[in-house]
């Protein structure tokens, strides 16, 4: 990634010269400052609620092992390339990844306030709408990365640039996400969240169809922007209407928040994997190797459009109906 006029004059790395002399693994920085921002605003302006019937904090052990686990593992893909798939350090750190996760499930069982509700896993359909919501966010949160990735890197553009063409897709998704609402009454959330990870799937197939080195983002990328960010807007009102959709209104709080805790783990796993299967290539190798990364997320938005029809088997569908309408209004 080059730098910015700015930085040029400067002598000094712009957000792009960061990543360009530290890592990728950068990018994620942006979210430190969002999230203190947001959580200022919350506490300063958002009503305190409590509820009466609330225990105790959930198992700060169980936290801390569940997170350690699934950074474990992240690291074992992420550094698998470098350190060789089947060394001792991509071994040993997928061994504690697996085990500091079996100590999460383990102390689950038992714990009075688990980190992980195992009882509302045991519901189908909500454990069928997390698991839609997890695949779905790690072909997600890959796409956005590679796409930064392929435009700064393999195209050579600026920063600006790349995000200003990249701002397409997300526009797309809240004109979308309105139609969601609308349709997800009558046709059932379901079905319309489906509708949204088969969207993604062509899209990105489109992508490994017409990219190639030379730049040309109105002919080649802008297409299948416009169908992943449909589809998108289409997808993500789903995985929340159809969890909450499971379960009773007095445990709606606890289904978002399991199901959002599962979207993140999709999230870090898909980006591992990415990086996994695309690595470092030169510029002359890129579009076959991004294109492993495509498979990958391709494959990760049908699986995720698969399990959410599946939902439909064990969810009645005025239930979700009515959960659709709610987040309509």
């Amino acid at each position: 990634m080059g730098r910015d006029r700015c930085g040029r004059r400067r002598g000094r790395p712009s957000a792009g010269g960061l990543l360009t002399e530290l890592s990728w693994r950068w990018i994620f920085l942006v979210n430190v400052p969002l999230g203190l921002v947001s959580a200022v605003y919350a506490a300063r302006r958002l009503p305190e609620t409590r509820d009466p019937d609330a225990g105790r904090l959930p198992d700060p052990v169980g936290i801390v092992t569940l997170m350690a686990g699934i950074a474990a593992v992240v690291l074992a893909l992420v550094k698998g390339r470098e350190w060789g798939w089947a060394s001792g350090q991509v071994l040993v750190s997928a061994g504690v990844g697996v085990a500091m996760l079996a100590v999460t499930v383990a102390r689950s069982r038992r714990h009075p306030a688990p980190a992980l509700e195992l009882p509302m896993l045991r519901v189908p359909s909500f454990a069928l709408a997390v698991a839609s919501a997890t695949a779905f966010f790690a072909g997600f949160a890959g796409m956005l990365l590679g796409g930064v990735l392929y435009l700064t890197q393999v195209w050579g553009q600026s920063v600006l640039r790349a995000g200003l063409e990249l701002a397409v897709g997300p526009l797309l998704a809240m004109l979308a996400a309105v139609v969601a609402s609308r349709l997800g009454p009558r046709l059932g959330m379901a079905n319309v969240g489906a509708v949204g990870g088969v969207l993604v799937a062509a899209g990105l197939a489109l992508n490994a169809v017409r990219l190639g080195v030379t730049p040309d983002f109105v002919r080649d990328y802008l297409p299948g922007q416009i169908i992943t960010g449909a589809g998108v807007g289409l997808a993500l009102p789903a995985f929340t209407a159809v969890a909450v959709s499971a379960v009773q209104a007095t445990r709606f709080a606890t289904a978002i928040g399991l199901s959002s805790a599962f979207r993140q783990i999709g999230a870090a796993l898909g980006v591992a994997a990415f990086v996994a299967l695309v690595g470092t290539p030169a510029r002359d190798e890129a579009v076959a190797a991004y294109r492993n990364g495509w498979t990958f997320m391709i494959a990760a938005a049908l699986l995720g459009a698969a399990l959410m029809l599946a939902t439909r088997w064990f969810t009645p569908r005025p239930a979700v109906e009515t959960v659709a309408a709610d987040a309509a209004a």
